[in-house]
């Protein structure tokens, strides 16, 4: 029983390090960053392209993450 959760764990490991890299946490936290100190009543056109990116990119982030999760499957 042990070794089939060792297993488990390596394959949701294997999908999940595949799906997301080292750049989606650095882009992550420095969107973060800058969303908490966004003042969001004042927002001009850059700051909407800002938000939108983002937006986009974690969408894509998220369809990336299904993608290789069901692939594992």
């Amino acid at each position: 029983m042990s070794r089939m959760n060792e297993r488990d764990n390596k394959e949701n490991e294997s999908w999940l390090s595949a799906a997301v890299k080292p750049m989606d946490g650095v882009i992550a936290i420095v969107a973060i960053c800058i969303l908490s100190v966004m003042d969001f009543s004042k927002m001009e056109t850059v700051d909407w392209i800002f938000t939108v990116t983002i937006v986009i990119w974690f969408v894509l982030t998220l369809v990336r993450c299904y993608i290789y999760y069901r692939k594992s499957r």
